[in-house]
Formats: structure tokens, sequence, C-alpha cells
């Protein structure tokens, strides 16, 4: 595939999976040196602008989960025509493909999923997140028979497009709750009636409905019970077979009321104890009722009925029942109107309370006949106590009298990580971090190989952690050092006539050598050369003649002392600003040749700050990358030896 970079840093190396709504890469993350997986939204999905914003909440809100068996959210974004979401790359299966190769699985494999599965919805409905798209597609396998649940609350933002329109959807009727089929108000029992017909379909090897078209599914989910085939009654054990019942049950309150109840039964099945037994003959309200007619009312017996009639009677029974289907139909994508039109007094339409205050979400509900209830308080950048996840959604019509979850902003943002500032111009940099309440501090310093005002290194690296009002040391380029001048000529002067022409330079190193057909006294040697090129500041190495073998002022006389003996190697000690950590590994690596300058384990939990002393030839210009942990931090300026 043609190489493509979202956000400069997830790379996408390989396409993954095809899906109606959305395409999934294998990724690597250039800043943090991981692989991940990249879910790109499909265009038709990126210009629905009801639809990003549902999508986005959702999936802030499942990257909030933190669980084992939960495939991790970990950054949700935008680049140019892409909405994406990265999460945790699993390397496995999933269970609709294991379900496909095996033909069904043996009750052993389908509990360990099951209750591995349950663990991570759970998770999601302790936290008020309600998954509504739980189906195998969306359950992996690792290679080591680990579960791991993926696509958290995304279900949700597809709730708004129709049946027809929304390929995602049409591949998940299959394991539609019948309230969902409704569209009607759900909550968790949603998730676990979706979660039993998973359970019917790794123990049976098929869903329990299919039809022509995904109306027809989800119209069976709507009127039929779900049954064990016959020919699996022998193959299946009872208790399985009750859980798989109770799960399925049409009437929400029949269900399981939560995740921890199902947990209860596996025990009890691995125990080798029964559960509670469950038929469906005691549920009348769902099966089909004879009622006795009035005699004159009776259906007359076949041989009264003339033959010429028969033809007329069915043609009329077709058409009754055609009549019938259509309405049903009509029924189906019309239910939440006629529902409102008959209980208008009783219903109203959940209003979007994103984005608003505590308090003014409240009343907001209250004039309309519901309550508030949050459950959650998060780090956001959203103000503090802003609405930043609401269940159910806007849009939905519910019971007066119900509560909306609702999950609030702290106003500290934990979970947000730094952008990327390195080659930004410096007034963009700061622009950036001023939307997102962190300060900067400026520092400045010549570079040869950046542009002035570019950003050269950030403290704190992209993607780590960051809380409003922090502080980012950036340090800019002040260009190419236009401060370089012709070095004096010392030779033949002394050394305080030297120090009277130093012209900004400053005196470095004295030796001595005696040469008899010099005078005494001398500079005989200087380093720099004089009319080269140096810094300002910098110091200028001599050699001075001395005709006797008496010590000098300063330094010390050497008669075999020539200019290649001058110190070779220049120590300099430079300080890192670092990131707080108990404990990381620092190593500098030289830029132009990759060789390892400095490695050590250091603890900067006192202070960012750290110095380190790198050594190189005399008169040489190095730069060096910086590597924390083994994943790039920064780079040095270019530093002069």
């Amino acid at each position: 595939m043609e190489k493509k970079i979202l956000s400069s840093r997830y790379e996408l190396e390989e396409q993954v999976e095809q899906g109606g709504m959305s395409t999934v890469y294998k990724a690597h993350d250039n800043i943090l040196n991981r692989t991940v997986a990249v879910k790109v939204l499909k265009k038709e999905f990126y210009n629905n602008q009801d639809f990003l914003v549902k999508f986005n909440n959702e999936a802030k809100a499942a990257a909030s989960l933190n669980h084992p068996n939960i495939v991790n959210v970990y950054d949700v974004g935008k680049d140019e025509d892409a909405a994406y979401i990265v999460m945790e790359y699993v390397d496995g299966i999933n269970l609709k493909k294991l379900i496909k190769g095996k033909g069904r699985l043996t009750e052993s494999e389908a509990i360990n999923i099951l209750t591995q599965t349950c663990y991570a919805l759970r998770e999601a409905h302790n936290h008020s997140i309600i998954h509504r798209d739980v189906k195998p597609h969306n359950i992996m396998i690792t290679n080591d028979g680990k579960v791991k649940v993926g696509d958290f609350g995304i279900a949700k933002a597809t709730s708004s497009a129709t049946i027809t329109a929304v390929g995602e959807v049409l591949g998940s009727v299959h394991y539609f709750s019948p309230e969902q089929a409704r569209s009607a108000y759900m909550d968790n029992r949603s998730d676990i009636y979706s979660l039993g017909i998973v359970l019917y379909e790794m123990l049976i090897g098929t869903t329990p409905y299919d039809g022509d078209t995904p109306v027809n599914v989800a119209l069976k989910h709507i009127n039929s019970t779900v049954r064990i085939p016959e020919e699996f009654k022998e193959k299946i054990s009872l208790p399985l077979q009750n859980m798989i019942l109770k799960m399925t049950n049409k009437d929400m309150d029949s269900r399981y009321n939560n995740i921890d109840e199902i947990l209860k039964d596996i025990d009890s099945i691995n125990a080798g104890k029964q559960i509670q037994n469950y038929s469906l003959e005691n549920e009348d309200e769902f099966e089909t009722k004879i009622i006795k007619m009035p005699k004159k009312y009776t259906t007359p017996n076949k041989k009264t009925v003339k033959k010429s009639n028969s033809k007329k009677l069915n043609v009329k029974n077709i058409a009754i029942a055609s009549a019938l289907v259509i309405a049903l139909v009509f029924l189906l994508f019309n239910a939440e109107s006629l529902y409102d039109m008959a209980f208008d007094n009783k219903t109203v339409v959940v209003p979007n309370i994103i984005d608003m205050k505590e308090e003014d979400a409240k009343k907001t509900l209250e004039d309309i006949g519901l309550k508030l209830k949050v459950t959650d308080i998060k780090d956001s950048d959203k103000e503090e106590n802003t609405i930043i996840y609401q269940n159910p959604s806007d849009g939905v019509s519910i019971r007066k009298g119900e509560e909306i979850v609702a999950m609030l902003s702290n106003g500290l943002k934990q979970n947000f990580g730094a952008p990327e500032l390195v080659n930004l111009d410096v007034n963009e940099a700061k622009d950036k971090l001023e939307k997102l309440g962190i300060g900067a501090e400026i520092e400045y310093e010549f570079s040869n190989d950046v542009n002035k005002d570019i950003v050269i290194s950030q403290s704190v690296k992209a993607g780590e952690k960051l809380k409003k009002g922090e502080t980012i040391l950036l340090k800019v380029s002040k260009g190419k050092d236009e401060n370089l001048t012709n070095v004096p000529n010392f030779i033949g002067l002394t050394v305080e006539q030297a120090k009277e022409r130093l012209d900004g330079f400053t005196l470095g190193n004295v030796s001595y050598k005696q040469d008899t057909t010099k005078q005494d006294g001398i500079i005989l040697v200087q380093n720099p050369e004089k009319d080269s090129s140096a810094p300002k500041g910098s110091s200028i190495d001599v050699i001075v003649n001395k005709l006797d073998e008496n010590k000098g002022n300063s330094g010390q006389y050497d008669p075999t002392l020539n200019v290649q003996d001058l110190p070779k190697t220049v120590s300099k000690e430079i300080t890192l600003i670092l990131p707080q950590k108990e404990y990381i590994k620092l190593t500098l690596i030289e830029k132009s040749t990759g060789v390892v300058a400095y490695s050590t384990n250091v603890s900067t939990l006192q202070s960012p700050n750290y110095n380190v002393q790198l050594s190189s030839e005399r008169g040489t210009s190095k730069q060096y990358d910086i590597y924390i942990d083994d994943a790039y931090y920064s780079s040095t300026s270019v530093i002069d030896f």
C-alpha cells in the first residue's frame, strides 16, 4: 500500500480489516516507537458532522477504560480528510473467524471466552458505558488465549444513521437487542442480550436468526423467541441452554440484571452445580395464544366450504399477509414516532447536554421531566464541571422521570499528550500550547542546522502526559552564529602583548618549547591559527619559546612540545531538561556517526535538570540525539569543542 502518515505520527503499514464503516490498519507510532492499530473512518462518515461529534465523544469515553480484557484506546484525531482512532494492536484472531474455522466451540472454550468478555463489559458498565455493538467481530483472541473486547461506544455513534445507510449496522443486526432494533431506550441489559447471541453462536455455530434483508432479521429479534435447535439439546448442557435463553429474553426485565449475575452462574457451572431452570413454556406473554371464539363465529368445516371460494380465500389471505408485513415494517421504522404520539405526555426526547455546565444541564433536563445522574469525574481539557459524556445520547425518546447518566470534567486534563513542536515556528508552537493551557519557556541558542526561530527541542516529548498550567521549555534556533570573527595573530608576540590584543577572545592553555633560533618569551604557535574564524569569547591556546629550563609564569615547560601536542580532547558539560521520573535510561548518540557517546540510568524525581559531561577532539563540532528508555526524545544544539 502507498505509505501514509497521519498527523505526522502514525505510519500506516498494512490493512488489517475492512468494514462497512471503517478500515483498520496496522501502524507504527513514530513518537512512542510502538505498533498500534489505527481505525480510519470512511469518507462518507467524515463529512457527517453530527456523526463525528458523537463518534469523538464516545471514543473519548472509551479511552477512559483501562482493563486487561479491553482493547486500549490511545488517541482520537483528524488529519486532512481522515478521522481516526488509535488503539492497542492485538496480535490474534477475532471470535467470528475462530467460530468459522472450527464450526462451533466446545463448552469449555465458550465459557472461557464468555467469562473474559464479561469482565470487559462489567468494567464498561461500571463506568456507565454501554457497548451497543457486542458481536464476535469485536472480540479478539490473542495468541496466548486472552480475550480483548474492542470498539467500545462506536455503535452508539452509528445509531443516528439509518439501518440501510450504514454497512456496519447491517453487519451487526444479527446481534441487535429487540429494543435496539426498535430504536428504543437501551441500557446494560441490551449488551447482555447481544452477548447471549454470541454465546449461542459459539455453541451452535450460527446465529439464531437469519433473513434475506436486515429488516427481516430485525423483525425476528422483535417478534421471535430464541430457541435451542432440537439437534443441539443433547449436545449442550442444560445450564448453558438456560443461560442463553435468559440472556436473550425479549423482555429486558426478564434478562440478567447485570454482568455479575452472569458470572455467578458461570461459577456455578464451573463448580458442577445447576443454575436456576429457565423455561420458555412459562412465558405466556411471548407465546402465540389460541382464543376460543363464540359459536356464531366458529370457522366453518372444510366440507361446507365451496370449492369455487377456495381460490378467492387464498388470494384474500395473501393480501392480508402482505398488508401485515408492510405494516410491520412501517411500525419498525416508525415505532419511536408512533410511541411518542400515543404517549406524548409520558415520553420526551433526550437533549444534547455535552459541553453544558452541570447546573445548566440539570435544569435543562428537569424542565422536560428528566433527571441528571453524575457517575464519574474525569480528567479533561474541558472547563471544570462541564459534561463530557452522556447516556442515553441526544435524540432518543425515553419516559419522563428517567435518569440521564453523565460524566463531568475536573478541568485538569491528564489524558492528553504534549503536541509535537519540534521543527515548528516558535510563534506557531506557542499558539498551540496556549490553546491547551500550557505555558512556554523559550531558550534561544545558535544552530548551524536549524533555521532561525524554529524549535530545536522540547522538554516534554510529544505524547507525554500534561496538565493544564504546566510549562514546556522550548529550545529555539537563533540561526547560524554570525558572531564569528578573524582570530588575531599572536605569533612573535609575548604573552603580555597577546593579552592586550585579545579583541574579545580569551587566552587559553599556555605551554612552552625551546627554539634557539627564536627570541626568548615570544609566541611560536597558536590554536586556532591566525586569520581563521572563531566565535568571539572562545579561547586561543599558545606555545611560548623558552630558552632556559625554568618554569614560566603559567604553564609547564616542555622542550619537546609541538603544536600537534596541544591537548587533543576537550570536555564540555551540558545541562539537559528531562522528564521527572523515578528511573529512566538516558542515552546520547552522536548524530553524524551513530556512536553512543553517553549512557546511564538516572532518577530525575528531585529535579528535571541533569548535567552531562561530553568529550571530543579540540576544534570539532558535534550534535547529539537524546534517547530516554530507548525512545527518541530530542536533540542537543551543535556543541563546539
